[in-house]
Parts: C-alpha cells; structure tokens; sequence
C-alpha cells in the first residue's frame, strides 16, 4: 500500500502458521493467560522512540470457539419487503438505494407513533446486505453551518451507565439497549447481541460560520440535547464479528496473483463488504438513524478449534515495534473474521482473528504528522476519532500473505490446507 503519513489501523494478526499444533491452546486456557496478565502493560524502545503500552485485553466470554457458516441478512427482500414478516414496503424514491417509507419500527418499539425511511441496496446490482435507516435522524439538524463538540472513548475507558451526553437523560447503556431492539426489529433470526468498538459523545448542536469556521458558537436552538454515536459489531456465537476479507483485499499484490482472483474475490465478498462498519447515532426514542450489514448463522463447521498462546500474539505485535511500524497501541481483541468459500456470496466462514488497533507507519524512520489527520475540524458524520488520528485499514506484508491464503479458498485444495496448518 502507499506510505500513510499517520494512521490508526486495525491491524489482524493471526500468527499461527509457524505453530505446531502441541503449541495451540483452548479458549478457556487463553482466557486463564489473559485473566493472569491483567493488563498488558509494557515499555518498548525503537529508532529512539519510546513506545508505552497500558491497555487490557479484551477477548469474549465463551467456553468454545467454533468455526462458523454465515449468509447475508437481508432486512429488505427482493420484492421490497421486509423479510421479518412479509410487509410490502411503499417505494418513495432512489438515490442509488431503493428508498422506502417505513411505519412499523416506532410502534413496535412501543413509542412515538411516526414514519421512518430506510434505505436498501439494489439486490440485482450488488447483492449487499447493507440496510440505512432514518428516524427523525439527528443528522437532519446539521448543516454547515452547525456543528459539534465530542469525545470518543474506548468501551474500556467508560462506564456506558454513566456517561450522559449533553442535556440528554438517556445514558450511553440506554442507547446500546435501545439499537438492540432496533435490530431485533429488521432482524428477528438473530440474538442481535452487540459488542461496542467505540463509543462517541457528542455534544449539543452549536452555530458556527461555514465550513471553515471551528469555533463553537451559541446553541441551535432546535438541537434540544446531545447524541450518541456508537461504532459496533454484531457478535456470532457470542465472538465479535470484527473484519471481512473485502476489507483486508490489498490490491498492490495484484499482478502477482492468479488471473482474475481479486476480481472474483472481490465480488464474492462484495454482499458483506464492511460488515464490521456499523454505526448508531441516538438523540432518543423516536430520534435515530442507523447503517448497518448483517449476517445470520447457517451452520458449524467446527464445533471449537484451538487457538495460539497469549504470548504468540503479544510477540508478534512487539515484532512491528520493535521494527518501527507500530506507534502507540490502543486495543487488543479477539474475534471473527468474515471470509469467502466456495459457495460465496451464498455463505462465507468465520475464523477467529485477533484485531490490534495501533498507529502504525510504514517507514520506520517517519514521524506521526498529527496535524495532517486532525480531524476535530471536518466532523464527519461517517467519522471515528481516537487521538485525533484517522482511523484506517492497512496490510502488513506478513498478513497479506495469510490473507492471500484466505482468498484462495476459491480452491479446494486451500480449504484443506487451511485446515492442516490450524490457521485459526
């Protein structure tokens, strides 16, 4: 990939290649390693930098970790209803998505009795699972000339019973609560359990100038209270659903693959491409709008599957610092990744993947240009803040290699050999 000035990254490490099979351990083993560290809490030194680490590890609560089939889960059908019970939906307009008025979340959900919008892809064009939704949506009171003041925090650095956004009686707890019973509304096949990756507050609406104006003015006055912008995944068997190959396809090694298979890769994991990409912002009951990709189990492929040592992931993230890549490290955790099969876009698998989200440069001797992603001053709806860096993917070459492996399971032969090298 292009040399990235400064990034937070999501970076996937599944370091089990070189392991021999004695070596691998069973979920509630891991969970004993990671209850015995407590935090992790480290200091390291690389090309002169000092790099601090103090965070917990986050890995879910389960006694086994299965190898999982999935499909796609519409919320809308092809015909343009909802699949939960058949509903026809009444067409309003497009605007690359199927537009349609929706009149039975609110009163499901028990509160104000008024129409919605959700928005569906084109099931013909691109087969996506993606689903919008708008209630009186928060975002209709922004325009350029109001913006906001937020904080975003990590699950592990607040209290969700706690935390309140401004004037707003409902606590960042209330709001999760509330989205699951949104998606158990548009997905009732599902347990719709949830796992936060990040949690923003945002402040009241304030008045500025324009675009280019960062300095809050008085409050808008139609902007009664702060929201909540919550960044989550759906979990599967309990595990977070944390990634999907379509996000992780690194187009620079291109020419040297097989002819056609980023192609066909690509197509086959468009449905479900950004799956880990969901959002939910909350001003209150009948005051929200959602993105949201969706997937439904269809069946195990492997009832548990050992998995590598504590020690074996924590080496191989001090690998990247110790080369200079790896900055500031901000969460450890364990989950799934969505990957293509045979049978893709019908189903996909998901293999357990531990997700390091970092700073990490690409040139060792490069310094972090915070200014460059000081993105405080463009409030994007679409945006997620940490440090006040941008937060983005990229492909370490040693998991492009793995990754390649992944999408090769377009052949039998790979399926197989995934499976002889316990690459979970």
């Amino acid at each position: 990939m292009k040399k990235i000035f400064a990034a937070l990254c999501t970076l996937m490490i599944v370091p089990t290649l070189a392991l021999a099979n004695s070596d691998m351990v069973s979920v509630s083993e891991l969970r004993q390693q990671v209850e015995r560290m407590g935090r992790w809490t480290a200091s390291y030194e690389a090309y002169k930098r000092e790099i601090e680490v103090d965070i917990p590890i986050d890995m879910p609560e389960v006694d086994a970790v299965p190898i999982v089939q999935v499909s796609g889960y519409y919320a809308v059908d092809q015909e343009g209803r909802l699949t939960r019970d058949g509903t026809k939906l009444n067409r309003i307009g497009y605007d690359g998505f199927d537009i349609y008025e929706e009149d039975g979340l609110l009163m499901y959900l028990g509160t104000t009795c008024a129409n919605g919008e959700i928005k569906a892809a084109l099931f013909e064009q691109d087969k996506s699972v993606l689903l919008l939704a708008y209630y009186n949506s928060p975002s209709n009171l922004r325009t350029h000339k109001v913006k906001y003041d937020s904080k975003v925090y990590y699950p592990y650095e607040v209290d969700a019973d706690e935390i309140y956004a401004e004037d707003n009686p409902q606590s960042a707890a209330a709001a999760k609560a509330y989205l699951e019973r949104v998606l158990g509304y548009f997905y009732p096949e599902s347990d719709n359990s949830i796992a936060l990756r990040y949690l923003e507050v945002r402040s009241r609406g304030h008045k500025v100038k324009g675009l280019d104006d960062y300095k809050l003015g008085d409050y808008v006055k139609n902007y009664p209270m702060g929201t909540y912008a919550l960044s989550f995944c759906q979990t599967i068997q309990g595990i977070p659903v944390y990634h999907d190959v379509g996000e992780r396809l690194d187009t620079t090694g291109y020419n040297n693959a097989p002819e056609g298979l980023i192609d066909d890769a690509w197509e086959k994991s468009e449905p479900i491409m950004g799956i880990s990409d969901n959002r939910f912002e909350f001003m209150g009951d009948d005051s929200f709008e959602m993105l949201v990709r969706w997937v439904k189990e269809v069946g195990i492929t492997k009832e548990d599957v050992p998995l590598a040592p504590l020690s074996s992931i924590i080496s191989s993230i001090e690998d990247e610092i110790q080369k200079g890549h790896i900055r500031n490290v901000y969460a450890l955790r364990l989950g799934y990744g969505c990957y293509i099969t045979n049978e893709s876009p019908e189903t996909y698998v998901l293999y357990p993947t531990w997700i390091c989200d970092c700073d990490y440069i690409g040139d060792p001797k490069e310094k972090i240009n915070v200014s460059a992603y000081n993105i405080e001053k463009a409030q994007s709806d679409l945006k997620l803040l940490i440090s006040n860096k941008t937060r983005l993917f990229i492909l370490d070459v040693n998991v492009f290699i793995l990754i390649y492996s992944f999408l090769m399971t377009l052949t039998d032969s790979i399926i197989q050999y995934i499976h002889d090298c316990q690459l979970y």
